[in-house]
């Protein structure tokens, strides 16, 4: 079975701190991201209609979930957001952009609650 990515299958959305205001991508809860102009909502879990549906409305839920049960596929644990922001949720990161190694701290810790051990500042 062919496995569609969220990166792909959402409208474009490979478009900097994700939980940062600006560009329709913000965190309106802790442990979740919403990018408006995508269409989804995400939380540690990976893409969710349900965070979806609450704060961006059942019209945008609606077209989500049609995707989420494409026969092709669907992987909602790797998505990008519209500010470029990509993250993993098996890795329990999320980076710079998708062909990046540079963790993004903000959307890390909203999604995941910690960094990674790697990014944990010195003491």
């Amino acid at each position: 079975m062919r496995k569609l990515l969220v990166f792909f299958a959402l409208p474009f959305f490979a478009v900097a701190g994700a939980a940062a205001a600006g560009g329709g991508v913000y965190s309106p809860t802790q442990g979740v991201i919403c990018d408006k102009p995508a269409g989804f909502c995400a939380d540690g879990t990976g893409v969710s209609a349900t965070w979806t549906e609450k704060y961006l409305g059942a019209a945008v839920a609606h077209k989500l979930s049609a995707l989420m049960t494409d026969p092709a596929g669907f992987d909602g644990s790797v998505f990008g957001f519209s500010n470029r922001v990509y993250c993993d949720i098996k890795a329990e990161v999320c980076t710079k952009d998708k062909f990046s190694t540079e963790v993004n701290k903000s959307a890390t810790k909203t999604l995941f609650g910690k960094l990674p051990p790697a990014t944990k500042p010195v003491k």
